[in-house]
């Protein structure tokens, strides 16, 4: 059985951001493990102190798509990794944010292109 997978039109969002880690008790998150606390902020949020991965771009997924969908991070991960291109990926409630390293995003931009989505700019640019 063939899959065809969806097209989605994510927004880049404005921001540049840094994946960062903070000792567990530092705070709670959803992203808190039992060996740290992975936080997601704006880049120049972070302390100069704190251990982080800056320069990643934010991609938002837009929206709507049931909750019961699936493939929705594989329609656009599958062309990435084709690419050799990497990424970090948040879920909310709503939506789904994958994160790229800002240094790729015109590859990303052309690889995701090709799998036939559409980057829109973040309306707040």
């Amino acid at each position: 059985m063939t899959t065809t997978l969806r097209r989605f039109e994510p927004t880049l969002l404005p921001e540049r951001f840094a994946i960062s880690q903070l000792a567990a008790e530092a705070c709670f998150s959803v992203t808190r493990t039992s060996d740290e606390l992975s936080v997601v902020c704006e880049q120049s949020r972070v302390p100069a102190a704190v251990p982080s991965q800056p320069a990643w771009s934010v991609l938002k997924v837009r929206r709507p798509f049931a909750w019961n969908e699936v493939a929705v991070l594989t329609a656009l991960a599958s062309p990435l990794a084709k690419a050799k291109l990497s990424l970090c990926t948040i879920s909310t409630f709503d939506t789904d944010y994958p994160l790229v390293a800002s240094e790729t995003l015109s590859a990303v931009g052309r690889a995701l292109e090709l799998a036939r989505h559409k980057i829109h700019r973040s309306e707040t640019e």
